[in-house]
């Protein structure tokens, strides 16, 4: 269902920054019927009711809450569970809406599971998430729930390296991107960096064996840059662009990683700082959309 714009969204002041660590009540309730709604009718076969149920009261054998049997256990642990138990079930419904609802054809899910669109209820979900001020985007290229920093920075950059790297041919990059942006979520600054710059590495590698431009399979990223430009995948007058860009991943960020990340500092480790390791997604993201677009346009 569409999110309707009403008088308290236009007049409510929007969240001035975005939080993490909390749901809030009203953003709780709405989760669960979006789910409820997707998920369809609790007596079809098979239950989507029960997978979820099942798989939340395994994951979940000791939850927080007084369960109450009359009412679904996924939607207690969304209800009534802690930070962890609510997003487990919000994360596990909107993955059951992208794959198992998905493979159904169009006349069962309407007819014998009475369900929204799968994509419309993610759609709300996200949408619900960016209204309340929580910084969180169901990925469904990576079937999974992705920690941001700025919904519009997500939305431009992240979201389409995501789909581009989903094409057939780039596998290893999407691999690679997918554990960057779960470090990223969980915290891990230094391996999101890491996997960030790896990603674009496969991404250059994936092009020049597409095109069958000759390199080393040991090359870093300087290198594969420097056999895109030769080969004539970036236009001449973008490569001081990229030069300075080739600077920023190869040598800007990841020494700013290891100074600030590695072991042997000390008794206390320092983290790499949380700005940077969003410079290094960003800067990632754009790069894997560049590349990816300017292959896709050459013949």
């Amino acid at each position: 269902m569409p999110i309707f714009e009403l008088f308290s969204h236009r007049n409510r002041p929007r969240p001035e920054t975005l939080v993490y660590d909390r749901l809030p009540e009203s953003l709780r309730e709405t989760a669960r019927i979006i789910i409820a709604e997707g998920f369809g009718t609790p007596s079809a076969k098979p239950s989507m009711w029960a997978l979820a149920n099942a798989v939340l009261s395994r994951e979940h054998p000791v939850p927080s809450f007084a369960h109450d049997p009359e009412f679904p256990f996924w939607g207690n642990c969304i209800i009534h569970g802690d930070f962890f138990e609510a997003m487990d079930a919000i994360e596990f419904g909107a993955r059951v809406l992208n794959v198992q609802m998905r493979e159904l054809d169009e006349n069962t899910r309407r007819n014998l599971y009475d369900a929204v669109d799968p994509d419309e209820s993610i759609e709300e979900l996200n949408g619900r998430f960016t209204q309340h001020g929580v910084g969180y985007q169901f990925s469904k290229e990576l079937n999974r729930l992705v920690k941001v920093d700025s919904t519009l920075i997500h939305a431009e950059v992240v979201n389409p390296a995501i789909v581009l790297l989903a094409t057939k041919g780039f596998e290893g990059p999407a691999e690679e991107f997918g554990r960057a942006l779960t470090a990223w979520r969980e915290g891990r600054g230094k391996d999101a960096v890491a996997s960030a710059v790896s990603a674009v590495e496969s991404t250059a590698k994936a092009i020049l064996d597409a095109r069958r431009w000759k390199y080393d399979k040991s090359d870093t990223i300087v290198k594969l840059l420097n056999a895109l430009f030769a080969n004539g995948l970036v236009a001449p007058e973008l490569e001081s662009y990229f030069n300075g860009l080739r600077t920023t991943l190869t040598s800007g960020l990841p020494t700013v990683g290891n100074k600030f990340a590695r072991h042997g500092q000390g008794a206390k480790v320092k983290p790499i700082e949380e700005h940077l390791v969003n410079l290094g997604i960003h800067l990632a993201a754009a790069t894997v959309v560049f590349l990816v677009e300017a292959h896709k346009s050459k013949p």
